[in-house]
């Protein structure tokens, strides 16, 4: 079956190449999920505001913002081993949401 999920440390404020965000659109689009975290581990975070950001508008991929990308990586496969799977686009939405939700203080 093989991993459903990938975690991306971002540069500075989430941003990376155009090709970079072009290929972790077209995973996303084949049903894995793709967070994108920041090298930033202090201070804030603006994600979404350069044209250079790799999480943009279309929400396609997930904005861990500046939460380590271990942390992350740990978050998503337990939503993901726990989410209710009868319904696709339910469970995805679920899990997405869940993502940008503070659970223990990690965003």
């Amino acid at each position: 079956m093989g991993s459903k999920e990938v975690v991306v440390e971002a540069y500075g404020s989430g941003t990376g190449p155009a090709e970079i965000r072009t290929c972790l659109e077209d995973l996303a689009r084949g049903g894995m999920f793709v967070v994108v975290t920041t090298e930033v581990v202090r201070g804030e975070v603006a994600m979404g505001t350069y044209e250079t950001d790799l999480v943009t508008a279309n929400g396609l991929l997930i904005l861990g913002g500046r939460m380590l990308a271990e942390a992350a990586l740990a978050k998503l496969s337990y939503f993901l081993g726990t989410a209710n799977r009868n319904n696709p686009t339910q469970w995805r939405g679920w899990v997405v949401k869940m993502m940008l939700k503070s659970v223990r203080g990690e965003r």
